[in-house]
């Protein structure tokens, strides 16, 4: 059910990625970042579409995360960046490149593996001291990658979509956190809490995302989103939520492997690029 689940988000996040990207990039005003990118979307029917869409994935979500694992409810949702990249070339009317093929592949084999190990959560309440080291953790490291991108804009595009796959990967184990508390206690001052995390968490990733978006190519932005996502998830599921694998060594090697594959094809899905990344003005 929850792999189900899961993979329906994973078709909803596509499409809403491609129309939200379709309408920043439909954006002309060169200063407009930010809430005043934002303001402008809000005129934009396809970015309106895409944020129904999303809230359509989140009630999903939701219903996932209770069910399952927070680490294979990530790693499924990342094959997301194979459907979007073919809806994409078939919109540009354009042949898909071996490279987009077997990332594609690598993909879906990476998520079959990490299924194999069996994450599954204890169902204990997260401590506020969890949530803080992770938390100060993420919001460094974003600090960092804003300001390399700052200073590399080749590649702003892609670190942007690195530092969102981070921030979505808290907001989903925030999520997490909600339901089991709920299911175990109902409404709690946790479960608030929790709820805010992720609509800050929420909030900042679509600002970060959005950013990229602007940026350059979705070629650029989502493998690099897609690649992250994994990795930060596994480490949260892991450290944070105290989520676990099947007893023995096989489960360990199929997680790392099925990690390792999502990552590697992501990053060779996104080597297809025809053209550098551009600006919009």
């Amino acid at each position: 059910m929850a792999v189900l689940l899961a993979i329906g988000v994973a078709f909803l996040v596509a499409i809403s990625s491609l129309l939200q990207h379709r309408a920043t990039q439909a954006v002309r005003t060169a200063d407009a970042t930010g809430f005043r990118l934002f303001r402008q979307l809000l005129r934009s029917q396809p970015w309106l579409t895409a944020k129904s869409l999303d809230v359509l994935a989140l009630a999903l979500e939701v219903v996932a995360l209770s069910k399952g694992s927070l680490v294979l409810f990530q790693t499924i949702v990342t094959s997301s960046v194979v459907i979007a990249t073919v809806a994409e070339s078939q919109r540009s009317k354009r042949r898909l490149h071996k490279r987009e093929i077997a990332g594609g592949v690598a993909i879906v084999l990476g998520a079959g593996l990490v299924g194999l190990a069996h994450p599954e959560g204890p169902d204990v309440e997260v401590s506020l001291r969890g949530w803080l080291v992770a938390t100060l953790f993420i919001v460094a490291l974003i600090f960092v990658s804003v300001w390399v991108a700052r200073r590399r804009a080749t590649i702003e595009a892609s670190i942007l979509a690195i530092s969102t796959g981070t921030v979505f990967s808290l907001d989903a184990a925030f999520l997490k956190n909600a339901t089991t508390v709920w299911s175990a206690h109902r409404l709690t001052i946790a479960v608030v809490a929790s709820v805010l995390g992720y609509l800050a968490a929420a909030v900042l990733g679509n600002i970060l995302i959005h950013r990229a978006y602007r940026r350059a190519p979705l070629r650029f932005s989502l493998p690099a989103l897609t690649a992250a996502q994994p990795v930060s998830a596994t480490a949260i599921a892991l450290l944070v939520l105290q989520e676990h694998l099947a007893a023995g060594s096989i489960a360990r090697i199929s997680m790392f492997a099925g990690v390792t594959s999502v990552v590697v094809g992501s990053l060779i899905a996104s080597g297809t690029a025809s053209s550098t990344p551009h600006n919009v003005t």
